[in-house]
């Protein structure tokens, strides 16, 4: 599944930084954050994962993106789910 979203704030050039990163093994109610170091600050991502699980981008603060993850129902998975068997691939674009 993929989410994200591409409205860029102004025209230019943009970095752009792919990560591909395993879940937290015990998932936080909200979501969980992933930093991406090269860039100072993001203005546009897309996150995708594997298996039957549905990413939200829920904030973007400067370069760190909170991830929130959803089941197959449209819940939010449980606090505390182990999500160490998911990868997540992130593609953040920003200076």
């Amino acid at each position: 599944m993929v989410s994200g979203s591409l409205m860029l704030p102004k025209e230019g050039v943009y970095k752009v930084a792919a990560h591909r990163v395993t879940g937290p093994s015990s998932y936080p109610a909200g979501g969980f954050e992933v930093k991406i170091p090269e860039l100072k600050k993001i203005y546009a991502v897309v996150v995708s994962c594997s298996d039957a699980y549905f990413p939200c981008v829920v904030s973007v603060t400067d370069n760190v993106v909170k991830i929130l993850v959803k089941d197959t129902t449209g819940s939010e998975v449980s606090s505390g789910t182990d999500l160490s068997g998911i990868t997540f691939n992130i593609i953040a674009f920003g200076e």
